[in-house]
């Protein structure tokens, strides 16, 4: 395993120590590196990206989005630190939680998907998976008789960068 300096210096190891060692020797949850090495067998040669943490040798984690290619001999692997938003995210869900706030993020206007907080389900009195995320939120929390405006507004601001208003 070639490792960038910067890996290493996030890692707080030496190159020495993992030469010959599977990266997954670093990684936070034993689940996780038998999940990681699976998943790149079964992806036999095509790319792969996705979410891992690491235990750095003073026994910190941090997190890397993580793409991985495959070339004829090689095994290409590119990684970004993401561990300062996977804080964010964590106090995020401790406020959100905490003050019983519902969160919904409809993070790609182009994909019907959307992510709901645990705490949003609540709120609109579904269980979480009872509902598909796809489902127009608006529609679920806008009367009836305002739902035509409520929805043109979100349509300017989502197509014409409008206030919403």
């Amino acid at each position: 395993v070639g490792l960038t300096e910067a890996f290493l210096r996030r890692s707080e190891f030496a190159a020495d120590d993992l030469h010959g060692r599977s990266l997954t020797v670093l990684m936070s949850d034993r689940s996780q590196a038998e999940h990681f090495t699976a998943l790149l067998k079964i992806t036999h040669m095509q790319d792969w990206k996705g979410e891992v943490s690491f235990t750095s040798r003073s026994g910190k984690k941090f997190w890397l989005d993580l793409t991985i290619s495959f070339g004829n001999q090689d095994i290409v692997g590119v990684g970004h630190d993401v561990t300062k938003f996977k804080h964010q995210e964590e106090r995020s869900r401790i406020v959100t939680e905490g003050i019983q706030a519902g969160v919904w993020d409809w993070p790609d206007v182009n994909d019907p998907k959307r992510y709901w907080s645990p705490s949003m389900y609540k709120i609109l009195k579904y269980e979480p998976g009872q509902i598909d995320h796809c489902v127009d939120v608006l529609k679920l929390i806008t009367h009836p008789e305002d739902y035509a405006r409520v929805s043109s507004s979100a349509s300017k601001m989502l197509e014409l960068n409008e206030p919403f208003n």
